[in-house]
């Protein structure tokens, strides 16, 4: 037939794949709708197939949504029989007024393959579908890979109109990702270099939910790194505790967890049960405070070939002693040298500038950090600036592994924490020092049965606190008042010799 058919709208309906990207222009419509009004002119006619008792609008579908706005019985059509692959090709390659996005082409090209069981190098694939509408191939690989992300994720179809290359890196990632990073590249306004960029360093990722969280920043390889470490470690610690490492490993099959904070402290758990186990038949007595100087513990350790973990010390002011920069250099030295290679070292000491000088003469230590309270500050000095601080010379092995910070603001250097304050809570001597931050360094350097000591105990707060997390926890103090109220906490008080 030579000329266009006069088709009832009524029996008209339009393809189902076309405009799946784009959707309609309404203001096209509108524009058309007024153009058709009196009826539409041939020039205009719409290519139809027949379908099911009417007719499939394969190309036209803009002028067929306009005759119905427009309320005419019948428009002109080139009706023609077609196979559900030719009308993805005429759909594709028959729209010059108004020609289909490259999400659209993407769309129509995964239909094509999906209706003719087409395939890499198999009749009816993306290659056959490509010479089809005279396009390259890779560029339709690509376009197809966009629309199967866009279709498979949550975001509103016209939000990714522009973004075919973005959707196409994304395709590289496993497919129970894509929705969230769709999502997560949208919200970072990303390049789409810079999406290509991400989608290659989170394939690094060994299972779906560790590539999503590289994607998005969550975490990093070497935190992954570490997670498979600890927990490598921790099967090896659990070994001769069969339930405890079957425990241990079903919960990282079952997890597969990402956040190292979450995996330190389950390692913590599990290193706790082990030592509870293997010591549930000792008596726990309190931690070990022996009546006897510093040189005197030092001395007794020398020759007794002991070491130590973790030294967690307060040693007395510059305003104490009789000269800082001697008492410093006479011990400090020494006490280190009893530290294990995989050992650290905190040394409480004051904010003046001669104490810092004085020990910083000593032994120049790793880092200073810094305790800070806000609560017990005193009466303010006149023509200084009040020092609401104190340093923490911190010291490590050679060996020394990672800290274990389940929390990154714990690795910050300066130490926000009150101070024991007597109006609210029992003081036991007037420079004490917080719990909180002995738990804390406690927690980040050691495990379940190592030795923390503590040269100048005082009332026992920091051998206490070592205790309270299953350290092996030793301390000295020359003085009997002190003495006495670490034994009222829970120490237990010895003699070198006992």
């Amino acid at each position: 037939m030579n000329t266009p058919q006069q088709i009832p709208v009524a029996q008209l309906t339009p393809h189902p794949n076309n405009r799946l990207a784009t959707g309609y222009n309404q203001d096209r419509i509108n524009t058309l709708a007024g153009w058709v009004s009196d009826g539409m002119d041939v020039c205009y006619a719409l290519k139809v197939r027949p379908m099911d008792g009417g007719y499939q609008v394969v190309t036209g579908n803009h002028r067929y949504y306009a005759a119905l706005k427009a309320g005419i019985e019948t428009v002109p059509c080139w009706v023609r029989e077609m196979s559900d692959e030719e009308t993805l090709i005429l759909v594709a390659t028959d729209n010059e007024q108004d020609p289909p996005s490259p999400l659209d082409y993407g769309m129509y090209a995964l239909e094509f393959v999906k209706i003719s069981k087409g395939g890499r190098g198999q009749k009816g694939g993306l290659s056959e579908y490509a010479r089809a509408i005279g396009r390259d191939q890779g560029n339709v690989s690509r376009l197809s890979q966009a629309a199967e992300v866009c279709l498979n994720s949550c975001t509103e179809t016209y939000v990714l109109q522009d973004k075919t290359r973005h959707l196409s890196a994304i395709h590289a990632l496993p497919e129970s990702t894509w929705p969230d990073a769709v999502e997560h590249m949208l919200k970072q306004e990303w390049s789409a270099k810079e999406t290509g960029e991400q989608v290659k360093a989170a394939n690094e990722g060994s299972t779906d939910k560790r590539v999503l969280a590289l994607f998005t920043g969550q975490t990093s390889t070497n935190k992954l790194s570490r997670i498979d470490a600890i927990r490598d470690h921790v099967a090896d610690l659990l070994a001769d505790h069969e339930d405890l490492i079957s425990d241990w490993l079903a919960w990282f099959e079952e997890e597969d967890p990402i956040d190292l904070r979450d995996v330190q402290n389950r390692q913590l758990e599990y290193e706790n049960i082990k030592y509870e186990r293997e010591h549930e038949e000792e008596e726990s007595t309190g931690p070990t405070i022996y009546h006897a100087t510093a040189d005197q513990l030092m001395e007794y350790m020398e020759n007794n070939g002991l070491q130590y973990d973790v030294l967690l010390t307060d040693p007395p002011y510059m305003t104490d002693v009789e000269d800082i920069t001697t008492f410093a250099i006479e011990w400090l030295p020494r006490a280190l040298a009893l530290m294990k290679p995989t050992g650290r070292a905190y040394v409480c000491v004051g904010a003046y500038p001669q104490e810092l000088a004085a020990y910083f003469a000593a032994a120049m230590p790793e880092q200073v950090l810094v305790w800070t309270y806000r609560n017990t500050l005193g009466p303010a000095p006149k023509d200084k600036y009040k020092l609401n601080w104190q340093a923490i010379l911190y010291y490590k092995g050679d060996d020394a592994p990672a800290l274990n910070c389940p929390e990154m603001v714990e690795q910050f250097s300066v130490k926000d924490i009150n101070a024991p304050d007597a109006r609210h809570e029992e003081r036991y001597h007037t420079w004490e020092k917080p719990l909180d931050l002995a738990d804390m360094l406690i927690r980040h350097s050691t495990k379940p049965g190592d030795i923390v000591l503590d040269l100048f105990a005082g009332t026992g707060t920091f051998i206490l606190a070592a205790e309270k997390q299953n350290r092996q926890a030793i301390g000295c103090e020359s003085d009997a008042d002190m003495l006495e109220i670490a034994e009222k906490r829970g120490c237990k008080s010895y003699g070198l010799q006992e």
